[in-house]
């Protein structure tokens, strides 16, 4: 008898035992005892450490299983006690053993409470303690101990863990294959050389903040891990050239990478990722200020499904790079070019005739930028959600109200400094675009009262509107904003003077 059905002649068993009397009250015509009470069922059911495929199957035997099994403990095996301030250890011992994934996220579980979940739920495949600052390596060495079948956890801002925590994942979860230890800033490479070596099958890991890490740490993850596809080492600034090079050569699947703030960084490493990793679909060089355009020109060519790309404060980059990214990369969805400050309009416009699926575009900062880039991108981008056109000093009413007429899917716009500006293209925004949420029209010195009142009547969306040093922009005005919003049964919209 396999283990399976093992299993299910317990869970019989079982039922039969608990209801022998009123089995024998009730004689031959009685319900057949495996349609019993779903409340003894699923109290039942919660002991097995069975598996998604294994519930499915057990779903068959009757209604009364089916109908137990479809709740969302049995369906997903998924506990979410995020948010939660009351996780006494009592509250966590009635855990479902079959718990596969649990979410824990901001709540006020300590060491004793994980303590009970490594000896309740053994089963545990996903775990999530993203902003909880009161566990420390003794409850991670627990569930460690307790938890080995443990495929992903995230343990972002959990700031009081050092190596001891994630040598012990490394030891007795050789199945991790997504680990979160953002903002950990207490880890060492002696850690990540762990992880590299005893859990073989990463997929995932986010090292942003983990300061002290160095090439060390990520030449051994090259080396141990090959099936490596999201690394993301934002802020990890003692990382040179060497680390990035074993990654592309190791991680050959490599989907996406941040290397945001690593300002050691230069064309080698770069090129090094254009030479081996033909999958890239994100890629975040925020802040590696020696890139020049080479850089960039190297990581176009043959990167054709590349869809997001940070490039701001890369600001020795011209026009050259960004052409290239337009015309070898037709399927970028996301481009951040904020402080980019030696492009032209040469460069948004290849932009907006190469990439039709653009839908966010971060410009901010980059004040050599006319009417004609903004008109391009709307003609050519109608699909556009997001843009950043902060500082952006030279544009007028003309390229805000092209975005009007051709991008009606806009949610959020940063018009900060766009002195030139009137109220005619804030009024077009707000009747062409009634989707927006956000909106930053602060140190436009021309708007006045009739612009946020424009906003407040048509986009019912509206969460956010920021007008600081916008000196036309009244008390009276604002009062009227909200007089607005509630005479036409709106919610309550935050605006900032």
């Amino acid at each position: 008898m396999n283990s399976f059905f093992k299993k299910l002649f317990f869970v019989s068993f079982v039922i039969a035992s608990l209801n022998t009397g009123q089995l024998f009250s009730m004689g031959e015509s009685s319900k057949d005892i495996l349609t019993t009470s779903p409340y003894l069922l699923g109290h039942i059911f919660s002991y097995l450490p069975m598996d998604r495929g294994q519930f499915k199957q057990l779903s068959h035997v009757s209604r009364v299983w089916y109908d137990v099994l479809q709740r969302p403990e049995y369906s997903s095996l998924s506990i979410s006690l995020a948010d939660r301030h009351d996780l006494t250890p009592a509250i966590l011992a009635t855990l479902p053993p079959s718990t596969q994934s649990l979410e824990l996220g901001c709540s006020d579980i300590d060491d004793i409470g994980l303590g009970v979940v490594a000896r309740t739920c053994p089963n545990l495949q996903a775990l999530s303690l993203s902003w909880c600052n009161q566990p420390t390596d003794a409850a991670i060495v627990a569930l460690a101990a307790g938890c080995p079948q443990l495929q992903k956890i995230d343990l972002f801002w959990c700031k009081q863990l050092t190596d001891a925590a994630i040598v012990a994942l490394a030891t007795n979860c050789p199945n991790l294959q997504k680990v979160n230890i953002y903002r950990c800033d207490q880890l060492t490479d002696a850690a990540i050389v762990a992880l590299a070596t005893g859990c073989p099958n990463l997929q995932a890991i986010d090292l942003t903040m983990c300061y002290k890490i160095t090439d060390v740490a990520i030449v051994a993850l090259a080396t141990g891990c090959p099936n490596l596809q999201k690394v993301y080492l934002g802020w990890c600034n003692l990382l040179t050239d060497e680390a990035i090079v074993a990654l592309a050569t190791g991680c050959p699947n490599l989907q996406a990478i941040d290397l945001a703030m690593c300002n050691q960084l230069t064309n080698a490493a770069i090129s090094a990722l254009a030479a081996d990793c033909s999958r890239l679909q994100k890629v975040d060089l925020y802040g590696c200020n020696r890139l020049t355009d080479a850089a960039i020109v190297a990581l176009a060519n043959g990167r054709p499904h590349l869809q997001t790309i940070d490039l701001s404060w890369c600001n020795q980059l011209t026009d050259a790079a960004i052409v290239a990214l337009a015309i070898h990369c037709s399927e970028l969805k996301k481009v951040y070019l904020g402080w980019c400050n030696l492009l032209t309009d040469e460069a948004i416009v290849a932009l907006a005739k190469h990439c039709p699926e653009l839908k966010k575009v971060y410009l901010g900062w980059c004040n050599l930028l006319t009417d004609e880039a903004i008109v391009a991108l709307a003609t050519g981008c109608p699909h556009l959600q997001a843009i950043d056109l902060g500082l952006c000093g030279l544009l007028t009413d003309a390229a805000i109200e092209a975005l009007a007429a051709r991008c009606p899917q806009l949610q959020k716009v940063n018009l900060s400094g766009c002195n030139r500006l009137t109220d005619a293209a804030i009024e077009a925004l707000a009747a062409r675009c009634p989707q927006l949420q956000k909106v930053n029209l602060s140190e436009c010195n021309r708007l006045t009262d009739a612009a946020i009142i424009a906003l407040a009547a048509h986009c019912h969306n509206l969460q956010d509107v920021m007008a600081h040093y916008c000196p036309w922009i009244t008390e009276a005005g604002i009062a009227s904003f909200h007089a607005t919003r509630r005479a036409n049964g709106l919610p309550v919209c935050s605006i900032k003077k």
